[in-house]
């Protein structure tokens, strides 16, 4: 008898696999972390223990096996809503077909928020983490298709290029449009930042009819990833590339080799304050964005006309 072949046998192993059902795929900054909390709690729902596998992105900041992928899940079995939350699906062209190749017709959650908002917040999220060097939102705007040309930046950031996307991935038009193509739109779930802040319990009971689950009101939706500004984005930058290279440089990654780094970190962003966005900069990108925010309330049939005063 001649020997299965290795990806039928690798297709046939997967089928018997627990897997994902649903993904949230984003938009970054807009709640999915408090959403992936909230369904880690539910008693019919298993989440993946690390929020963002981002299995499904070329050239990620991760490199991970299928196998390792479908580890995620082995605790989710028998449970009927299996799911992972990687913002970085939204923005990605390749991640709707692969994730339709490998996962098959799955559910798909995304919740965007106000563009101009997103981007800001995303900025300062990445200077508070140490992943952006550029000291204002402003230059980092004007310094964003440079980079995206750059071949030396997409070798060297830290994090994946669409994350120093600030403004482009705020484009969500075709980014939605790729995943109705793709899994329909009744697979398709479109939720809005402003719905989640306005009426959590109503959000995550819209959530939960999506996914045939009943509404569990015994938690409540909590606030993540909240952000202040370092003191100086500049050093906070050069601690995290210097924990980054002392783990490189001597191989190992023991606590207790980076944890000064670490702890600089901390204290710079515990000294660092709010930022606020100009009202100069705001009027700029709603204009940019104009277009693409009609198309999406046309798409997703809902009123955005708040996004663009």
């Amino acid at each position: 008898m001649n020997p299965m072949p290795a990806n039928t046998l690798n297709e046939k192993l997967f089928k018997h696999r627990p897997a994902p059902n649903f993904l949230i795929v984003g938009a970054a900054r807009a709640g999915t972390t408090s959403l992936w909390h909230w369904l880690r709690r539910h008693p019919q729902v298993f989440m993946s223990r690390d929020k963002e596998p981002a299995y499904f992105v070329q050239n990620g900041f991760r490199a991970m096996t299928k196998d390792k992928y479908l580890s995620m899940f082995a605790a989710g079995e028998g449970k009927p809503c299996i799911g992972e939350a990687s913002t970085g699906y939204l923005p990605a062209a390749e991640s709707p077909p692969w994730i339709r190749e490998v996962l098959g017709p799955v559910k798909i959650i995304i919740i965007l928020r106000n563009p101009v908002e997103r981007a800001f917040s995303m900025y300062c999220f990445m200077a508070m983490m140490g992943l952006e060097p550029i000291e204002t939102f402003e230059e980092a705007l004007d310094q964003e298709s440079r980079r995206m040309a750059s071949l030396q930046f997409h070798q060297n950031c830290f994090m994946n290029i669409r994350d120093y996307q600030y403004f482009h991935v705020g484009l969500y038009v075709d980014q939605v449009m790729r995943y109705i193509k793709t899994f329909g739109a009744e697979r398709v779930k479109i939720l809005l930042f402003d719905d989640l802040k306005k009426d959590p319990s109503g959000f995550c009971a819209d959530v939960c009819q999506f996914l045939e689950i009943p509404y569990v009101n015994g938690h409540a939706l909590t606030r993540e990833n909240s952000v202040t500004v370092p003191r100086s984005i500049s050093l906070q930058y050069r601690l995290r590339d210097m924990r980054v290279q002392t783990r490189k440089r001597l191989g190992v990654s023991d606590r207790a080799v980076t944890c000064l780094p670490i702890m600089a970190m901390l204290v710079n962003a515990k000294r660092g304050t709010k930022r606020t966005l100009s009202s100069a900069v705001r009027a700029d990108l709603v204009e940019r964005y104009r277009t693409s925010v009609e198309q999406l309330a046309d798409l997703v049939h809902r009123d955005l006309s708040h996004w663009l005063k």
